[in-house]
């Protein structure tokens, strides 16, 4: 069992985590009630800077939020459902970035996830099979921000883009943020036109006469394209030297 991934097993019913859960735990109980209980008794960034720095580790990547949501920050999208909101009450994202950096000699990295599994927005732009776009921009997208601002991270890993490509986009956006530190006024209004363009459904484009269609080329964003750019972004990121991507930035917007 991954516990990372226990409430998706746990909604979609798999045997072993719904066996576990009615062994261990009362009829009702949720995974939103894990969150209380959820101390972090053994979270002692101080000790975990001095480990990293004795093992000789070059950087180090905290998960700030997962698939299920819950944030390791005080994140502002994120209503009572953080670590400094429940359990914890502590800022674990800040903690560690602190003590790392008065470590010294260690890039510090942040974990990210776009998408949530079971977010209403996010459940309402997949049941709408993407023609919507309210989950990434009241979501995703400004706790990025937040994590950029607040934390300063050496390396900024985003994870969910192979989901759809909104969220390929938002990725390739995160790195614009993350490499110039734009405002996000700059990024969201051109991002914005993008995502809400209708997408075409049967390959077709309308020609300037009525009643008539021109056929145009289908085009698909290759996974590897985007895997070997997260690969470099990353590789920069730890250098010290961050820097975007914007062939990557010309291969999504040529999709729209």
């Amino acid at each position: 069992m991954c516990s990372e991934w226990f409430w998706y097993y746990l909604h979609t019913q798999n045997p072993w985590d719904v066996q576990f859960m009615q062994a261990n735990y009362w009829p009702g109980f949720t995974y939103q009630d894990f969150g209380p209980q959820f101390r972090a008794e053994l979270f002692d960034p101080t000790k975990w800077a001095a480990l990293f720095g004795a093992a000789g580790a070059r950087y180090v990547v905290l998960t700030s939020k997962h698939h299920e949501g819950f944030t390791n920050w005080p994140s502002n999208v994120s209503f009572s459902w953080n670590a400094p909101s429940l359990g914890p009450a502590r800022d674990l994202v800040g903690e560690l970035v602190a003590a790392v950096r008065k470590q010294g000699g260690i890039h510090m990295g942040l974990y990210h996830s776009l998408l949530e599994w079971w977010h209403l927005l996010y459940m309402i732009d997949q049941a709408n099979n993407w023609s919507t776009q309210l989950f990434p921009f009241r979501k995703p997208l400004p706790e990025m921000v937040e994590i950029v601002n607040r934390y300063k991270p050496d390396i900024l890993w985003s994870d969910g883009d192979w989901q759809v490509l909104c969220f390929a986009m938002l990725y390739c956006y995160a790195l614009l943020l993350f490499s110039s530190q734009l405002p996000l006024s700059s990024l969201l209004s051109p991002l914005s036109s993008i995502l809400n363009r209708p997408p075409p459904s049967t390959g077709t484009r309308p020609s300037s006469s009525p009643g008539s269609t021109t056929r145009v080329p289908s085009r698909t964003l290759s996974v590897s394209t985007i895997a070997g750019e997260r690969r470099r972004a990353a590789s920069t990121a730890a250098s010290g030297t961050a820097t975007i991507s914007f062939r990557l930035v010309r291969v999504l917007l040529s999709l729209s």
